[in-house]
């Protein structure tokens, strides 16, 4: 019997789950419970993990997969570009300082944090700034961004 303590706060079902692991095990749904997965299996195994206050998410057919990190990202700056890029029809990014003032990488940052989220990917890693770039060419490199990184980390953005 499913508790209120044991039940998962979320369940995804009738879909194809890929696990991505060695044995390529694939699975119709999943259980969630604290951020950890409690159950992945049929529909009728994770539903053991289905309480009064589980969210279920139909999945009707569509594919599940784990996170996906991009190893390399510098989000401010492509925060500041979009979506202007250096693939625009509409002719190459600007030049020199992109984000110059504070609210300028905030905006930035939660801009790119948006369209990654809208792309399927759930996290990235953030290279290469900190205090060796704080002269440099974009304003989107220097120690100001991971500033705003932790300010916007504290608001749970």
């Amino acid at each position: 019997m499913v508790t209120e303590d044991s039940s998962a706060d979320i369940v995804l079902r009738g879909g194809l789950l890929h696990v991505l692991d060695v044995e390529d095990t694939r699975a119709e749904a999943i259980a969630i419970r604290d951020g950890r997965i409690v159950a992945i299996g049929d529909d009728s195994a994770v539903a053991a993990h289905i309480g009064p206050r589980t969210a279920i998410v139909e999945l009707d057919g569509r594919a599940v997969l784990p996170g996906i990190n991009d190893a390399h990202l510098h989000a401010s700056w492509l925060g500041a570009l979009w979506p202007r890029t250096i693939f625009s029809p509409d002719g190459p990014p600007p030049e020199g300082p992109l984000v110059t003032t504070d609210a300028e990488r905030r905006d930035a940052l939660l801009r790119a944090l948006e369209l990654l989220a809208s792309l399927g990917i759930t996290s990235f890693t953030e290279p290469g700034i900190g205090p060796g770039e704080d002269d440099g060419p974009t304003g989107s490199f220097g120690s100001p961004v991971l500033r705003i990184y932790r300010e916007l980390a504290a608001e749970g953005l």
